[in-house]
């Protein structure tokens, strides 16, 4: 079951471009994962691509960069 932010995204995955970008969004205290999302968004896409074709190329989603699955 798709849960979190995951459920409200419209079938988007998105991260921000580069580790500064995240930092300048998010300088927060509590920011001790999103450098997993942002080095890991290309293999994401390459695995969830493995399983059904992305419905759009990279975009700009939100601050970052995105694709709808």
């Amino acid at each position: 079951m798709i849960g979190g932010s995951a459920a409200l995204s419209g079938g988007y995955v998105w991260s921000m471009r580069t580790l500064n970008d995240l930092h300048n969004e998010d300088p927060g205290e509590f920011q001790k994962h999103g450098h997993l999302v942002v080095e890991g968004y290309a293999e994401a896409i390459h695995w969830l691509s493995r399983f059904a074709a992305p419905l759009t190329e990279e975009q700009p989603a939100l601050s970052g960069r995105g694709q709808r699955f």
